[in-house]
């Protein structure tokens, strides 16, 4: 999960041992640092390092990045907004990065529930 706070930047343990990336709003390039974060929390996710939430199916899933940060300024936090602090095009090039990096094909969700639709490719045997 990643949090904006006026709180200083740098990673942290939840209640439930999940790993928490506090950025702090005060940050120069703040869409550069939290598309960063953003980065380093899929591919960790796709190497087996982070959980995150997926819908998932038999080679397909959804990496769900809705719920992925939580603005904690002002006097209440404010969920599902992590769009806003993304710069305009950034999910087609993590889908792009992320597909050419892991051998798998990767395609933006958008909608109610925004992420990447992911399905990893299953090697065919050819014939001699």
């Amino acid at each position: 999960m990643i949090v904006i706070s006026d709180n200083p930047t740098g990673q942290m343990r939840g209640g439930f041992g999940e790993l928490i990336q506090n950025i702090n709003s005060e940050t120069p390039h703040l869409q550069q640092a939290v598309s960063e974060v953003v980065l380093n929390l899929v591919r960790g996710y796709l190497e087996g390092r982070y959980d995150m939430s997926v819908l998932q199916g038999e080679n397909l899933f959804m990496l769900d990045l809705t719920k992925l940060l939580v603005d904690t300024r002002g006097t209440e936090s404010r969920f599902e907004c992590l769009l806003e602090f993304l710069p305009q095009g950034f999910l087609n090039e993590l889908a792009r990065r992320i597909a050419s990096r892991y051998m798998l094909q990767a395609r933006v969700v958008t909608g109610e529930r925004f992420g990447l639709l992911l399905e990893f490719e299953v090697p065919t045997s050819e014939s001699a």
